[in-house]
C-alpha cells in the first residue's frame, strides 16, 4: 500500500541552509562610462555568495536532474519582513543553487513557494528545499 503524498523512490530533495540571500534589486550594478555599458554584481551580491559558499559547502549535496520544485523559507525581523518584498529573494537562491550544482538550470523550477520564517525554521536565513518533480512538465 502506497503511503499519502510519499515521494516516489526516485525522488531526490536536497536541504540546504543558507543565509539571507540579497534582494533581486541589489544583485546587480551597471557601470562603465560614457559610450560604455556593462552589468556587474554588486559587492552585496558578491559577499552573500561568499558566505554561501562558506556555509553550504559544508553539507550534503546533489544534483537534482532536470525538472524540480522548490521552497524558500526566509528569517525575518519584523521590520524586514513589513518592508522587504519576500519574492525578490528568490532569483539569488535559484542562480546559487545552480552555481553549486544542486540544479542543471533555474529553467527547469516548475514551481514552488517561498514565505517568511521564524529563526527555528531557517536558522542561517533561508532554508532552501528541492525535490525532483515527477508530474507533467512544459
Amino acid at each position: 500500500m502506497a503511503v499519502p503524498f510519499a515521494l516516489p523512490n526516485s525522488s531526490h530533495e536536497v536541504v540546504l541552509n543558507l543565509p539571507l540571500p540579497p534582494s533581486a534589486n541589489r544583485l546587480w550594478g551597471q557601470g562603465g562610462g560614457v559610450g560604455k555599458h556593462r552589468v556587474f554584481r554588486t559587492p552585496e551580491y558578491k559577499a552573500w555568495t561568499r558566505h554561501a559558499d562558506k556555509i553550504a559547502l559544508t553539507q550534503k549535496r546533489e544534483l537534482i536532474p532536470q525538472w524540480f520544485t522548490v521552497e524558500i523559507l526566509l528569517h525575518h525581523s519584523g521590520r524586514m519582513a513589513r518592508s522587504s518584498d519576500s519574492d525578490n529573494r528568490i532569483k539569488a537562491v535559484l542562480d546559487y543553487l545552480q552555481r553549486i550544482h544542486i540544479i542543471e538550470n533555474d529553467k527547469y523550477c516548475i514551481g514552488g513557494s517561498w514565505r517568511w520564517a521564524p529563526l527555528t525554521e531557517a536558522p542561517e536565513g533561508c532554508k532552501v528545499i528541492v525535490r525532483t518533480w515527477h508530474g507533467d512538465h512544459p
